[in-house]
C-alpha cells in the first residue's frame, strides 16, 4: 500500500493571463472591398485589453492531489506475473479566479476557503451564492499480465 500528496505548480492559464500582463489588441477591418483585407487602423472598432496583477487571496494555499494504491502481483508460471492493482486519486485543493461581487473585479483563491473564495458572484452583479468544495475523485481497479523477455519474446498488457 502507497499513499502520496502531490502538490501541483499553478495552472499555466492564470500563470500567463493573470500573472503574466497579458495584452489583446483588436482592430477591424469594415471595408466592403473583399481584395482589402488590411486591418483600418483609424476605425471606430477597435480596443486593446491590459493584462495586469490581479488580486490574489491571502490566505491562498497550493492545489494537491491526494492518492493511495494498493495491490498484488502473483507469479503464474516461470517468467510471467499476473496482477491488480487499486487506486484512489482525490483533488485535496484548487486554485480559481473568481468575480469580486462588489466590484465586478476577479482575483485568485482557493474555492470555499480563505478569504475572498468564500462565495461566487453572478454576472448580474447583485447576486452571490457559497462557492463549493472543489471535487474530483477518482476510483480504478487496474489488471496487468506480464511475460518476462525469455524464448525470443515478451508480453505486456
Amino acid at each position: 500500500m502507497n499513499y502520496g500528496r502531490f502538490y501541483e505548480n499553478i495552472p499555466q492559464d492564470i500563470n500567463i493571463r493573470a500573472f503574466g500582463g497579458e495584452v489583446t489588441a483588436f482592430s477591424y477591418n469594415l471595408s466592403r472591398d473583399p481584395a482589402n483585407f488590411l486591418p483600418n487602423p483609424a476605425s471606430l472598432r477597435r480596443s486593446t485589453l491590459l493584462g495586469g496583477a490581479e488580486p490574489v487571496d491571502p490566505d491562498l494555499k497550493g492545489q494537491y492531489i491526494d492518492e493511495a494504491i494498493g495491490g498484488f502481483e502473483y507469479e503464474v508460471a516461470p517468467n510471467t506475473t499476473a496482477g491488480v492493482r487499486f487506486v484512489h486519486r482525490s483533488l485535496g485543493r484548487v486554485i480559481e479566479d473568481f468575480l469580486v461581487p462588489s466590484s465586478g473585479e476577479y482575483f485568485i483563491a482557493n474555492p470555499a476557503e480563505g478569504t475572498l473564495g468564500q462565495s461566487l458572484a453572478f454576472y448580474d452583479g447583485t447576486h452571490t451564492a457559497p462557492a463549493p468544495l472543489a471535487q474530483r475523485k477518482n476510483n480504478s481497479v487496474e489488471l496487468s499480465v506480464r511475460k518476462r523477455y525469455s524464448d525470443n519474446w515478451q508480453f505486456l498488457a
